[in-house]
């Protein structure tokens, strides 16, 4: 017998020959219980101990739901991946695993550390590692197993791992599921060959030759066929062909012999090519040849206000240099341009018989994040545009089409409206008594905060609408909206789960992706208690009753769901890691319980606190105790600032070092401190003195336990968090340290800069988002002036730790060096680290434990003095 001791001190036991060649592992599942209060019998988490811990992943679960795919990941990259079987007690794990697949309910593959892909199959639990190989699919539903080597021979091979056919000098295969082929593409010799493979009688077919290369492969939707395409002598000679499932004869899309093709125009061979359901309609991407600038040009960059775009966003977002789409009816090679340089942008609706075109600058310049824009309907089939929606807001989730084709929905005056194509009518959603479909509460970032369409249902008589609380269904054909859950009455936030939806499209362009709710079967809802903070999946039944799939006095999270209604899903809670749970027709089952080390170690506790503002506004907020909390001891406490935090109150922490923001609560209980995280109530114009607001009250509630040592108290945060730190510091002096992680402290300066990422003003997300000003600066400039903490820097009375990524792109790392120079200028004590090559938050490993070492010594410094 063999004893291996695995990482993260679980022991299996298993013979030698069996772990040299294919094993199946039986995991035994320790549950640990949550633990309140001190125990001095089990042991402090130390530093030491912090590489034990990992992360739990629910990856994937079968179709029929025999396989639960999950990993546990880890700090020091010692992953494992892991395949269950839910109803035996049987475990493949595989260290390092990574791009796994499975193959129905009889086979998975994935590649390991060394890019060696292990196979196994999992009826026999037969392990075979082949190397060599750089990408693989399973078909016939695990049956075959398709592979392509480093020196591009495709290979299928049964379940005995016998190969049944090879084709040599493969550069691109795609397997069609629905069609149960391999289209492939070869190149020797010269020459370029594309390939079909009949997985049933593993016949093998060439439909074309050519002496130009072939690539880009693509199956084409609904088993249409599989589209190439052919190198031209140039850029504007590149042709697309076309091949139907049933025939090796190929259509040929030859932009040199279409008469109305634009000149010096050519086909984008980097996006996708679509078809219409009923095969008719090929969709692709045409652009105009760039002409490459001598050096003798001059350079200068001309930004001009009268531009309706900026110059950095024109530079790489110019509308006139877009790709258009194009169609091609290719039974009648006929072609039409869907969009121009004045309509740059399009959505197609469910049957490709009608496209959404507008532009992005319909009323440039405009000063937000998406302005408005004149919505027209082309129709393909007909060759005609009308206008549709006039001056109508462009965020892509406020319009949708049907997965038919037949209606839209879209967002305005406070309505979802739904539009019937055929018959030109609209008819608005008005929403139930008491209740409306956005919220200009400033709790949401955004103003106003428009909850959302969810997805049409995939029979096509209606859709699913959301509002602060509930799910409504609005059935099209009789113009009826019901109300689903019961969420208001009860504080609880009902939501459909992303597991009922299948996006048919998601990729229309520059559209919203087109959703479709399976309503035959029960749906999923996701709930989150707003007094209790749970968060608990449910099943909704025809009859409108909500049946529990998991419990309610925790957190749930990432189901997922076979075709029988087999569940997997996360349990977690303060004191229980995450376990991997099963729900089979009402029978639960812990499938995996990650770190099991917890039930050694004291976890401490953690506590929901009611607290209210100055205003009398009611808000709550998570107090995590330090790890073996003695009564009527005095601790230090670090205050977490960001927005609505309570909801926290179930998130298991994991003890670490390698933190992206240098804060972890678990490691700063263990070293003795309290860590809270209160919730924000916003008014218009005073972010900042709404975070003042409330985090003193916070902690003035806090204080009045006897737990807290008034003059030993911390205050952290980052991004958002990070301006309302540098706030609070320069209008209290109650914080002894504090810590900003990638704030802003000048608002003028970074209202009027522009955003590296969106190339855009950055006066949109003073204006309309977090920071809630509502208004310009130029009406109402001093809104702006009191909230830019910079200009009061001289009352900065505490220790303040900066730090942030010279690679940011999400708010300027130069806001952090503003307000340290702010504060050197001012003889204030402050320390700034700046990492050259970080960004918003810390990916590199090192830093990462470099930061938060160095802000547990600042804490420990001025907090433990």
């Amino acid at each position: 017998m063999l004893v291996i001791k695995m990482k993260r001190g679980i022991n299996f036991i298993a013979k030698k020959s069996s772990f040299i060649n294919n094993v199946v592992w039986s995991l035994f599942v320790l549950v640990s219980c949550p633990i309140f209060g001190q125990d001095f019998s089990k042991k402090i988490i130390t530093e030491a101990d912090y590489e034990k811990w990992g992360q739990l992943e629910n990856k994937s679960l079968s179709t029929e739901g025999n396989w639960a795919v999950f990993e546990m990941r880890y700090d020091n990259g010692l992953d494992t991946l892991f395949v269950k079987n839910i109803r035996k007690n049987i475990t493949h794990f595989f260290p390092n695993g990574s791009n796994f697949n499975l193959g129905g309910e009889i086979a998975f593959g994935c590649f390991d550390v060394n890019k060696n892909l292990t196979i196994v199959n999992l009826k026999t639990n037969k392990r075979n590692v082949l190397t060599d190989i750089v990408s693989f699919d399973f078909a016939n539903k695990g049956k075959l197993l398709i592979t392509k080597t480093n020196k591009n021979v495709l290979e299928i091979r049964n379940e005995k791992n016998v190969i049944l056919l090879s084709v040599s000098d493969v550069v691109e295969f795609k397997i069609d599921e629905i069609t149960n082929a391999i289209n492939y593409i070869t190149s020797f010799e010269g020459k370029y060959t594309l390939g079909s493979i009949d997985l049933k009688t593993y016949l093998i077919s060439d439909k074309y030759t050519a002496t130009k290369k072939l690539y880009g492969l693509t199956i084409a939707d609904y088993g249409k066929g599989q589209f190439i395409f052919e190198e031209g002598n140039n850029f504007t000679e590149t042709k697309v062909h076309y091949y139907t499932s049933s025939s090796n004869k190929g259509k040929i899309f030859n932009p040199q012999m279409i008469a109305n093709f634009p000149e010096n125009h050519g086909i984008v061979t980097r996006k996708s090519i679509k078809i219409s359901k009923d095969g008719k309609r090929i969709f692709f991407g045409i652009t105009k040849q760039i002409n490459v600038k001598s050096n003798d040009e001059v350079s200068v960059e001309v930004w001009d206000t009268d531009d309706p775009l900026i110059y950095p966003k024109t530079k790489v977002d110019n509308p006139e240099q877009y790709s258009r789409l194009a169609v091609w009816f290719h039974e009648e090679n006929r072609f039409l341009e869907v969009t121009n340089s004045e309509l740059p942008y399009v959505q197609l609706n469910g049957d490709k018989t009608v496209a959404l075109i507008y532009s992005p600058i319909a009323y440039a310049p405009h000063f937000k994040k998406h302005g408005e824009t004149d919505y027209y309907l082309y129709d393909l089939m007909k060759g005609t545009k009308s206008l549709f929606l006039k001056k109508q807001p462009s965020e892509n989730y406020l319009i949708s089409f049907s997965p038919n084709g037949k209606y839209i929905t879209y967002f305005r005056n406070h309505s979802w409206w739904l539009y019937d194509i055929t018959n030109q009518t609209s008819f608005s959603i008005e929403p139930t008594k008491g209740t409306q479909w956005v919220s200009n509460d400033l709790k949401y970032g955004a103003r106003p905060h428009v909850f959302g369409m969810k997805g049409w249902s995939n029979d096509g008589t209606s859709l699913f609408l959301q509002d602060e609380y509930d799910i409504f269904q609005f059935n099209i054909k009789s113009k009826l909206l019901k109300k689903l859950t019961n969420g208001r009455e009860s504080n609880i936030v009902y939501a459909l789960d992303e597991v009922n939806i299948n996006n048919v499209n998601t990729d229309n362009y520059n559209g919203w992706a087109i959703t479709s709710v399976d309503t035959s079967k029960n749906l999923v809802i996701k709930s989150r208690n707003n007094e209790n903070k749970s968060q608990q999946y449910l099943l909704l039944t025809k009859s409108n009753k909500l049946i529990p799939i998991t419990k309610s006095i925790s957190k749930n999270d990432e189901i997922k769901r076979a075709n029988n209604d087999i569940y997997v899903y996360t349990e977690q809670s303060y004191n229980l890691s995450p376990r991997l749970i099963c729900s089979n027709k009402g029978i639960k089952n812990v499938l995996y319980q990650s770190n099991n080390q917890d039930s050694q170690y004291t976890q401490g506790k953690v506590e929901l606190i009611t607290f209210y503002n100055s205003k009398g506004e009611k808000l709550q907020g998570v107090l995590h105790y330090p790890i073996n909390y003695e009564m009527g001891k005095k601790y230090p406490m670090i205050l977490n600032v960001y927005s609505q935090m309570s909801n926290t109150l179930h998130n298991y922490c994991l003890p670490s070092l390698y933190n992206d923001t240098g804060f972890n609560i678990k490691h700063f209980n263990n070293l003795g401190y309290f860590v809270l995280l209160p919730d924000v109530y916003y008014y218009e114009g005073e972010a900042g003195q709404s975070a003042l607001d409330c985090v003193l009250s916070a902690t003035s509630k806090v204080e009045e336990t006897g737990m807290i040592d008034s003059n030993r108290i911390g205050l952290i945060g980052h991004s958002f968090g990070g301006f309302e730190t540098n706030y609070i510091i320069t209008k209290t002096n109650k914080f002894a340290a504090a810590v900003s992680g990638a704030g802003i402290s000048e608002i003028v300066s970074w209202y009027f800069g522009v955003s590296k990422s969106l190339h855009i003003p950055e006066l949109w997300r003073s204006e309309t988002q977090q920071w809630r000003m509502n208004k310009s600066i130029f009406e109402d400039e001093e809104r702006y002036l009191k909230n830019s903490p910079i200009l009061f820097a001289d009352k900065v009375n505490t220790p303040l730790l900066l730090w942030v990524g010279k690679q940011e792109t999400n708010l300027p790392y130069e806001q952090s060096v503003f307000f340290y120079n702010a504060l050197r200028r001012a003889g204030k004590k402050g320390k700034l680290l700046l990492y050259p090559n970080d960004n918003h938050v810390i990916f590199n490993k090192q830093n990462q434990v470099d930061l938060t070492l160095r802000i547990t010594n600042w804490f420990e410094t001025y907090l433990k003095k």
